[in-house]
């Protein structure tokens, strides 16, 4: 198979996946991987497990690094967590993919910063006592509709 962006065909290795959580540094080895010179890519599977694993050792407050196999932690969640999971980021994705096509912008990285700018603007709108509206202009005759967003739980 061949990389859309470089044109190069991707190499299947074993590789590690390095992420933080919030205690600290999690590194899960011997991922089996396809990687090109500009990309590399994972089993969405295997990425819902290490997901799950971050989540754990968010919840339980782990502090510090820690390291281990893929095949440890595929011992440890079963298929009917991962399918529920790759469900939702199935689904989470493609939210974001339409998001995206409908800002014009291309990264994860911008749909997340005009979230983000969004979501701070209206936080502050709401402190100063505003409420957030969405109107729609139904004509001369027909006045205006709207929807108020609460943004902050009161």
């Amino acid at each position: 198979m061949k990389c859309h962006k470089c044109g190069k065909e991707y190499q299947q290795i074993s590789d590690k996946d390095v992420r933080h959580f919030n205690g600290g540094i999690l590194t899960v080895t011997d991922l089996a991987c396809d990687k090109c010179e500009c990309d590399s890519l994972i089993n969405l599977g295997d990425g819902v497990i290490i997901s799950l694993y971050a989540d754990d050792l968010n919840k339980s407050e782990v502090l510090g690094d820690v390291t281990v196999s893929l095949n440890k932690l595929k011992e440890r969640y079963h298929p009917h967590e991962i399918v529920d999971n790759v469900k939702k980021s199935v689904d989470t994705k493609r939210k974001m993919e339409w998001m995206k096509e409908k800002l014009g912008i291309t990264t994860n990285e911008e749909l997340f910063s005009k979230a983000l700018s969004l979501l701070h603007m209206a936080i502050q709108l709401e402190e100063r006592g505003y409420s957030i509206r969405a109107l729609k202009d139904l004509g001369l005759l027909e006045g205006t509709e709207h929807v108020v967003f609460q943004i902050r739980n009161s």
